[in-house]
């Protein structure tokens, strides 16, 4: 059994995410980089998918779905106090309209894609190949400078970016 280097090096002969995914030349070693950075964009624009699939019609609301009957649904914008209102009581979940709902099942399933995408991707930061890691923050960087500015603080902390 092969161990793996536990520091950050320059190899080229090393498998990628899977035993076959293994660049054994200079050429290949770019285009797996170029595939590890397109696969980082699409998972920062697979969050921005999944936070349009979600979003709340009230924007001034905490609550992130209106399938709840949070008090955001009914209360007004002007003057109404929803910090002391419970946002999830037992008996008003109505899970046959949750589970109804088209774009929670997309939103549910997008959401195993995201999860799935975004652990291959700390697999390979976790190879300590330095231009396989690169590529990876690049990759978030990238798309981050043309999601940023869509996506205001609110929506940040909805998909566990603020503060972070």
């Amino acid at each position: 059994m092969m161990m793996m280097t536990m520091y950050f090096h320059f190899r080229i002969g090393d498998p990628i995410l899977f035993e076959q995914w293994v660049p054994g030349n200079t050429t290949g070693y770019v285009f797996s980089c170029l595939a590890v950075g397109a696969m980082a964009v699409f998972f920062e624009f697979l969050k921005l998918g999944r936070l349009a699939l979600g979003k709340e019609v009230d924007a001034d609301c905490a609550c992130t779905t209106s399938l709840l009957n949070c008090p955001c649904d009914t209360a007004t914008a002007s003057g109404s106090d929803r910090s002391t209102a419970q946002l999830v009581r037992q008996d008003t979940i109505n899970y046959k309209k949750i589970f109804g709902d088209g774009r929670h099942v997309i939103n549910s399933l997008t959401m195993v894609f995201q999860a799935f995408l975004g652990y291959s991707l700390m697999m390979v930061s976790m190879t300590y190949n330095v231009p396989l890691v690169a590529s990876v923050v690049l990759g978030h960087t990238v798309a981050f400078l043309f999601i940023g500015p869509l996506i205001n603080t609110k929506d940040h902390e909805r998909i566990g970016e603020c503060c972070s």
